[in-house]
């Protein structure tokens, strides 16, 4: 499960769920207030209205002074970027971070935004993020994220050959890319898919 969030909110929760693990107690709203510099209790009760619609956490008793529980062990994954599934993109990182449950998060994973539709047979559509796990070698026939002449990044399924690499698309449309292995450096190999809706 991902959760999307405004800055504010991302900004809100980050600082409850830090309070809560530091002093194995939520917040109190005044400490939220001046911790966060909200002037407005009707706009901080609002942003925990939506906090608690998306289930990230719940109020319990509404009159106590401490009374806000997390509901999901979560986490966040870094957005790094832009990757091409069609023609080879420029890698440009785009810091942005996407909440998600804590088991989807791992030391070595990062999102990558899709841009294109060469990986549309694998229900790969454009603007999904790919949760990613960095590695370099990978067997025959995985999604990788792979690094061309070390400036153009591409989704694509890879295959090994005698004496090249195939980047094979999942969209009839588009060619398979072929190199020379010094050419190509795997950055990554594609763990799941998250579709914001």
């Amino acid at each position: 499960m991902v959760f999307v969030l405004t800055e504010k909110q991302k900004e809100l929760f980050g600082y409850i769920k830090d309070f809560i693990e530091k002093n194995s107690q939520s917040p109190t709203r005044r400490e939220i207030r001046q911790e966060l510099g909200i002037s407005s209790c009707a706009y901080l009760n609002k942003v925990l209205d939506k906090l608690e619609n998306l289930k990230l956490l719940k109020r319990k008793v509404k009159r106590s002074r401490r009374n806000i529980e997390l509901l999901h062990p979560v986490d966040s994954l870094p957005v790094l970027g832009r990757i091409a599934a069609g023609l080879p993109i420029e890698v440009v990182d785009q810091p942005e971070e996407i909440i998600c449950l804590k088991q989807i998060v791992g030391e070595n994973r990062y999102l990558l935004r899709v841009k294109g539709d060469s990986m549309i047979e694998e229900n790969i559509c454009d603007g999904d993020l790919v949760i990613c796990e960095k590695c370099q070698k990978v067997p025959s026939g995985t999604i990788v994220v792979a690094l061309i002449n070390g400036q153009e990044a591409t989704l694509k399924r890879i295959y090994y050959e005698k004496d090249k690499i195939c980047l094979k698309p999942a969209n009839k449309d588009h060619d398979v890319q072929i190199d020379k292995p010094a050419e190509v450096e795997i950055q990554g190999k594609c763990m799941g898919l998250i579709r914001l809706v």
